[in-house]
């Protein structure tokens, strides 16, 4: 059962009116949905909720789901007449184009966003927001606390950001972590979207590459206010992922980023492109249990020569590094091996170094041995 808060209902229907006479609508709610049916109405239901002293209009791009999340959304738009705009996609076009288009039907001056799996828990959400970036106009979006709830029941939940930031940050703050921001907890100015096509096109990653764009535009404004949760379960699309895989998408991300900015910026993404890749190649080869035909398999998915040029490139370059490591360790130990033979120093001692450079040397050998070497020599060769 659908029951809306009375004061947003009487503030819409009054609101609606003025609408029909030329007002300007002032927010709109696009909401992206694709096999939600466990979740859909709890996501729309808070939103309808919003106890707002303005007009806002809910878009849905429902992008052809294989449950019956399309058929709840049909229940509520009979529910709440005239309060639902879905837009039915005949095929599916993945969460990025579904975004995209969805937004291109928003007409709002600003835009506010909610995953189909996700949902708000402040009434006042809306409200806080708009008028946030009514007063900070130098802002050209805003976004808020959200809790992590993990349906697995064996995770503990947390909140994002992780650390409050100012009220208002630049660029430089969306670089400091992983993605501290989530794509539920952004009211955006529409007029900063008109290049977001080009900045998550063909990506994996569409809420983190849109902060970056968003504060090219403008400061990033913070209401220090926990409204929204974020539900991870293992439905989600990137939940799927394997750790590596993600870690190559958002290296994909930072390179396709970069390649759109200049000056500092530019700098502080290069920079974070080269730790995160860093951390792929640490995954990569201190891992046994990594099957380095997926992970050529997966980088193949990807389809990008470059990325997995400059990827392959480092796994090589650490293997190097780790190879002279191993031959260190190798003259080191032959070394103590001798002092100990010659009875220099306190015998114990050495022989307690001796069994800790063996393991060490074993170890490297392990790191750097014949599969990694061959494997990166073949993907080279393709």
């Amino acid at each position: 059962m659908i029951e809306a808060a009375s004061t947003s209902k009487h503030a819409f229907s009054s609101l609606h009116a003025t609408r029909s006479r030329g007002a300007t609508m002032r927010l709109s709610v696009c909401v992206i949905t694709y096999n939600h049916e466990e979740y859909i109405e709890q996501a729309i239901t808070s939103i309808l909720n919003q106890d707002v002293s303005f007009d806002y209009e809910i878009v849905v791009g429902e992008d052809c789901s294989t449950d019956s999340t399309a058929d709840v959304l049909r229940r509520l738009e009979v529910a709440n007449p005239g309060r639902l705009k879905v837009i039915y996609r005949e095929n599916n076009i993945g969460g990025v184009k579904n975004v995209l288009r969805t937004i291109e039907s928003c007409s709002g001056e600003y835009i506010a966003f909610l995953e189909g799996d996700d949902f708000w828990t402040s009434m006042d959400k809306l409200e806080l927001q708009v008028g946030f970036l009514d007063q900070h106009q130098e802002a050209s979006f805003c976004f808020h606390r959200t809790r992590y709830l993990f349906t697995d029941e064996q995770s503990s939940e947390y909140v994002l950001p992780l650390r409050d930031p100012p009220v208002l940050s630049s660029f430089d703050f969306l670089l400091q972590e992983g993605n501290q921001v989530a794509v539920n907890s952004i009211v955006a100015r529409r007029t900063y979207l008109t290049d977001l096509p080009v900045w998550i096109a063909d990506l994996k990653l569409g809420d983190w590459p849109l902060c970056l764009m968003l504060a090219t535009q403008g400061l990033v404004g913070f209401v220090p206010t926990e409204m929204s949760k974020y539900r991870v379960h293992a439905g989600g699309t990137w939940s799927q992922l394997s750790p590596h895989l993600q870690l190559v998408y958002v290296i994909q991300m930072f390179f396709h980023v970069s390649e759109l900015l200049s000056g500092d910026a530019k700098r502080l993404v290069e920079h974070r492109k080269a730790e995160w890749a860093d951390s792929w190649c640490n995954y990569l080869i201190h891992d046994p249990k990594v099957q380095l035909d997926a992970v050529v398999n997966d980088l193949n998915h990807v389809g990008s020569c470059e990325l997995s040029t400059y990827l392959l490139s480092r796994v090589a370059d650490k293997a190097r590094n780790l190879e002279q490591s191993r031959l260190l360790h190798e003259q080191q130990l032959r070394a103590w091996e001798a002092a100990a033979a010659h009875g220099n120093g306190p015998s114990a001692q050495l022989s307690a170094e001796v069994a800790e450079l063996k393991k060490q040397t074993a170890r490297m050998e392990v790191v750097v041995g014949a599969r990694i070497r061959k494997w990166v020599a073949g993907f080279r060769r393709r």
